[in-house]
């Protein structure tokens, strides 16, 4: 009985570890990916790397397919990539995880690493002119001052559980390099909305 009761709870605490540690390091190896294309290229603003500006470039010039791969071989001078797809994934939500995957988040460029993360970049229209201005998030206690994309990372893949915020987790990609969770202070100082400090509820 008392094995019935503690290993369901185990496994469950031993699972969110794992997810915990795996994205930290996916987290870590994106943002050490992106120093890296700064620093081959001597910018401290990830728009002005050849990567985003040919991704920008390519929005509406160039085939989906195209596009991605373009932009993976620009970033796989600092990302082991192993699989580049084209094809869209569906999430189920956290507060459903026995549901049906409906929760879809577009076209991005999806490509794998050497270690099973897989990374999903959107990238948007973005330029140096939408930057927010820095006095504004410095006084926010934030140094996020312009998106370069979003950021969808998946820690096990395509083999699941799929759920938003247990193994599939979102971010904007911040010119410096970094990711900002979506909801977290710094998302939503740059983006204008109420932050709210989940761990207090």
């Amino acid at each position: 009985v008392v094995a019935a009761l503690t290993i369901p709870s185990l496994t469950s605490s031993y699972r969110k570890q794992t997810y915990t540690s795996a994205l930290s390091t996916a987290v870590s190896n994106f943002e050490k990916a992106m120093a890296t294309l700064m620093l081959q290229e001597n910018v401290d603003d990830l728009l002005d790397t050849q990567a985003w500006k040919n991704a920008v470039l390519s929005l509406d010039s160039t085939s989906t397919e195209e596009k991605i791969k373009n932009f993976t071989t620009d970033i796989s001078k600092a990302l082991k990539i192993t699989t580049v797809k084209t094809s869209s994934l569906q999430y189920k939500p956290l507060n459903s995880p026995n549901s049906e995957a409906n929760l879809s988040y577009g076209s991005p460029v999806r490509f794998t690493t050497k270690n099973g993360y897989e990374y999903q970049i959107f990238i948007n229209d973005i330029s140096k002119d939408t930057a927010i201005s820095e006095s504004d998030m410095l006084e926010n206690g934030s140094n996020y001052f312009n998106k370069a994309a979003e950021v969808g990372i998946d820690v096990n893949g395509e083999k699941g559980p799929n759920i938003v915020g247990r193994d599939y987790f979102r971010f904007e990609l911040g010119n410096d390099g970094r990711l900002y969770p979506f909801g977290g202070n710094d998302y939503c100082a740059y983006n204008g909305v109420e932050y709210t400090d989940v761990t207090e509820k």
